[in-house]
């Protein structure tokens, strides 16, 4: 399945999954900063990855995902202080944690999809753009 929208992006769906569990664990939690900050990290993360699909250039591309990459390490290092802070438990921070990485992973193999075929010169229209094959399962 090709790729059409960022909506299909699995990276995305898991930005968007993260942010929606984090609004719901986090409604109870005291640390009223430390929450409006992750759930504002979550948004972000989205709004990066959705942004980057948008754009035209490889650069502004690999620019897009890297900054989305760096937004996923922040959140990654915000769920300690969730955990340490008991407004996680130690499930929902390995869940979150996970998903985090999934969505690093994915985006570092966009990035790299994108350098190889800047390496190999691909520059015919009817090549997928990189990461094409990080498709939403039907």
């Amino acid at each position: 399945m090709k790729i059409e929208k960022f909506e299909d992006l699995i990276a995305w769906q898991k930005a968007k999954e993260l942010t929606l569990k984090l609004y719901d664990v986090c409604k109870n939690c005291k640390e009223y900063g430390l929450k409006d900050m992750m759930t504002k990290t979550g948004i972000t993360m989205m709004n990066q990855i959705a942004e980057g699909f948008e754009k035209r250039s490889n650069k502004e591309i690999k620019s897009a995902f890297l900054e989305a990459k760096w937004w996923t390490s922040q959140m990654r290092s915000m769920l300690y202080l969730l955990l340490e802070l008991w407004c996680i438990t130690q499930e929902e921070f390995k869940e979150f944690y996970n998903i985090t990485w999934h969505i690093t992973k994915m985006l570092l193999a966009f990035v790299k999809g994108i350098n190889t075929a800047e390496k190999k010169k691909l520059s015919d229209p009817g090549i997928p753009r990189a990461g094409e094959w990080i498709v939403k399962s039907e």
